[in-house]
């Protein structure tokens, strides 16, 4: 079973700067040093709580949690285990993402490829620290820069939620976060590589470079770790797997169904690309400084110390 389930039923700089917090830019905004950590998150996501989290149980095979995965626009999966696992900087949960995923075709024997696919998920999972709806947006962009990881579960009593990236990102849209810098002050440096690669080797590039995107040389063209998880774990792709395990690491990346990105100017606010990236094919746009993802929309303004809060 793979499934959805309810688990429950004037402005500041947000700064990450590791020195103790940013200047204000502009008269009336204070800035906030790391120790303060913003709005409550049962403030920042009052949805969160209820609304469905994707589950896998830690027993089933791979292949069940990559096809949730590869059928819904998520993060990552909470892979449902008997016990919590407890660490010392607190509770932890086990996530399944399409980067953890991923490693295993990387490290893994070509020969073995099929069985791969059969693996339990708690294999190919990971441990990330839980949060309470209490702590604030500064613990959760804290906890993803620490990590590099752009999910976690929060909790609230017995209620647990899943949120992530993207649920900061959407605070762009409602206006609740702003920033004053430009696109090309956030972009990423491209990884590029030749479409004619074989799957397994792009994937090394992208484990080697802890990037989830590479855009293919000449154009505009972009394959993510979600296209890759959607061509792996089609049923015409597993067929071919299950008839010649090999061919899988030997996949060319062209294969993959890359997504055509938007281009746009460098001196583009960022605030403007930060509302347009949720609709964005691939969840991202190039400029001549780079590519920009959520990732770079939100954690870095907040740790140059550019990430503004409106309160309400």
């Amino acid at each position: 079973m793979l499934s959805f389930r309810v688990l429950n039923s004037g402005q500041d700089v947000i700064s990450g700067k590791p020195d103790g917090g940013a200047q204000p830019l502009v008269k009336g905004i204070t800035a906030l040093e790391p120790r303060h950590a913003g709005p409550k998150m049962a403030d920042a996501f009052p949805g969160a709580f209820s609304r469905a989290t994707p589950i896998v149980y830690a027993h089933q095979p791979l292949i069940f949690g990559a096809s949730l995965l590869r059928f819904h626009p998520i993060e990552a999966a909470l892979v449902l285990a008997e016990n919590l696992d407890y660490g010392k900087d607190g509770t932890r949960e086990r996530f399944l993402s399409g980067y953890s995923i991923l490693a295993g075709l990387v490290r893994g024997n070509p020969v073995e490829s099929y069985k791969w696919l059969f693996e339990p998920c708690a294999n190919h999972s990971l441990s990330i620290k839980v949060l309470s709806a209490d702590d604030g947006l500064g613990d959760l962009l804290k906890l993803f820069s620490a990590t590099r990881f752009g999910f976690t579960v929060i909790t609230q009593g017995r209620l647990r939620a899943m949120v992530g990236i993207s649920d900061v990102l959407q605070l762009y849209e409602e206006g609740t976060l702003d920033t004053d810098l430009k696109a090309k002050e956030v972009a990423s440096k491209t990884i590029t590589v030749n479409g004619k690669v074989p799957l397994q080797a792009a994937l090394r590039t992208m484990f080697e470079n802890k990037v989830r995107k590479l855009v293919l040389r000449g154009g505009r063209r972009m394959v993510s770790d979600r296209e890759i998880i959607s061509y792996v774990f089609s049923p015409r792709k597993l067929k071919l797997t299950r008839d010649s395990p090999r061919s899988l690491a030997q996949t060319k990346l062209d294969e993959v169904m890359p997504v055509e990105v938007e281009k746009v100017s460098g001196d583009t606010p960022l605030r403007e690309v930060a509302v347009a990236l949720p609709r964005a094919s691939g969840n991202t746009v190039i400029c001549e400084r780079g590519v920009i993802t959520p990732w770079d929309a939100v954690m870095k303004p907040w740790l140059m110390g550019h990430l503004l809060l409106r309160k309400r």
